[in-house]
């Protein structure tokens, strides 16, 4: 870990300017944990830094652990010719990666800079749809015939291991290309020197389709405990493959996503994105939020003249809301996690909608009884207990409803769930819970006071 008495230190050779030492540094440490520093640095402190990573190849592949819009910012303090070095040494699908965050003149100069076969596969990878399968995959494996050898194909990995950041499989493939089966390293190595390839390989494959959702390999890879997934296109050829370590960055990018879009935000609103990006980002969606809260609004100034004769009402208006706001979150949660691991479809659809709820109808009833008993232990007002206690059982049980149909809907709607769903629920179930509560105190205002 970089710890503080680190830190401190290497924060003073940055002010130096002192590159060959902050080098020396960065090589004791792990590179993702360089990411850690990027926060607090000064522009001319950056500049230093990644020097110093640029001189180390191994800390270099850090820059790759930031989030795009803070790469975009220290790429500028890189020349062209020092990010051709770089790229050239990544794998292609890092590679890829990193250009794809330059603008199209910077872009265009240091692929002309890349030696042809680089530049090939990359530009290869760009063609394909951003989170396909296609531009996450690398195209850097061991792909045989099946009438080598195990000795052959022992012979190739040691020459080429140097070429690949990590070998799990080897691929088997006809003469067009086209993936005929595949071998795992440790089949490979206790299988006697002169057995055909065709005769140890697994032929029932797991494949994924080059312009499939990237989200899609995560599944397989974690649904069938999976090293690595072949990419084929529509002929079966192999195009390439999707590692492990991959899936994993897939993974935490489609979770950081998922939380963003309920929210109502934009993935590219981090922690120290400037302000103005910040600001742009989420003014959208927090107008959005405030047309819903006035529609709340409006519901309550419905009731007015019920909150003038009990002005106890008001103060039990919060908890009927922000209880039936946290079930429709709960379920929210669940239902667009069940779609994203493809746990839910169109046959338990409705199977899922009763079984959510059941559940908020439960949880309403325990806590309205709850709260109907502290409501008339704090107000002295047994009928008040009562209706607090019907109001929330009433409004769970539509939270529950609408945290589960909303994303159902978006679903079937072609509409990504998580997009907004949490603003969307959470009006719903404001405004539900106020008419419900304050609705039933008008119908038992004689009860009441």
């Amino acid at each position: 870990m970089v710890d503080t008495v680190s830190s401190k230190v290497l924060k003073k050779l940055l002010n130096a300017g002192s590159v060959r030492k902050v080098a020396k540094i960065l090589g004791r440490v792990n590179p993702t944990e360089i990411v850690e520093l990027y926060a607090a640095l000064t522009p001319f402190q950056m500049k230093t830094l990644v020097a110093a990573m640029l001189s180390d190849k191994r800390a270099a592949n850090a820059l790759l652990d930031l989030p795009i819009e803070v790469l975009g910012n220290v790429l500028e303090h890189v020349k062209n010719a020092q990010l051709a070095e770089l790229i050239a040494h990544l794998e292609p699908d890092d590679a890829a990666l990193l250009v794809n965050t330059l603008d199209d003149d910077r872009r265009r100069d240091v692929l002309g800079s890349l030696p042809s076969d680089a530049r090939f596969e990359i530009k290869r990878l760009l063609a394909y749809p951003d989170q396909s399968a296609g531009s996450v995959m690398t195209t850097r494996y061991i792909a045989l015939a099946a009438d080598d050898t195990v000795a052959r194909a022992i012979e190739v990995v040691r020459e080429r291991s140097g070429e690949h950041e990590s070998i799990f499989y080897l691929y088997v493939v006809d003469r067009d290309g086209r993936l005929e089966g595949v071998l795992s390293l440790r089949r490979l190595i206790t299988a006697a020197e002169d057995a055909r390839l065709g005769d140890l390989i697994e032929r029932d494959l797991v494949t994924i389709g080059a312009l499939d959702d990237q989200e899609v390999a995560t599944n397989l890879i974690a649904k069938h405990d999976l090293l690595s997934v072949p990419v084929v296109d529509a002929d079966k050829r192999l195009l390439g493959i999707i590692t492990v370590d991959d899936a994993i960055d897939v993974i935490q990018e489609e979770a950081t996503e998922d939380m963003y879009k309920m929210a109502g935000l934009s993935e590219g609103d981090r922690v120290f994105s400037p302000i103005h990006r910040s600001f742009l980002k989420r003014i959208p969606w927090t107008m959005l939020n405030l047309c819903t809260a006035f529609t709340a609004a409006w519901v309550v100034g419905l009731f007015e003249a019920t909150i003038d004769k009990l002005v106890a009402l008001a103060t039990m208006m919060p908890i009927v809301a922000g209880m039936g706001g946290n079930v429709g979150s709960q379920t929210l949660i669940v239902v667009t996690r069940g779609l994203a691991l493809n746990e839910l479809d169109a046959s338990s659809a409705w199977r899922a909608i009763v079984k959510q709820i059941s559940v908020g109808l439960l949880i309403g009833l325990t806590a309205g009884l709850l709260t109907g008993v502290m409501a008339f232990l704090w107000k002295g007002n047994f009928m008040l207990g009562v209706v607090i206690f019907l109001a929330m059982a009433a409004n769970m049980l539509i939270a529950g409803m609408m945290g589960a149909s909303v994303p159902l809907v978006l679903r079937a709607l072609g509409v990504d769930p998580a997009l907004g769903s949490g603003v969307l629920v959470t009006a719903v179930t404001d405004a539900f819970g106020f008419f419900i509560f304050l609705g039933l105190a008008s119908l038992m205002m004689k009860y009441l006071l």
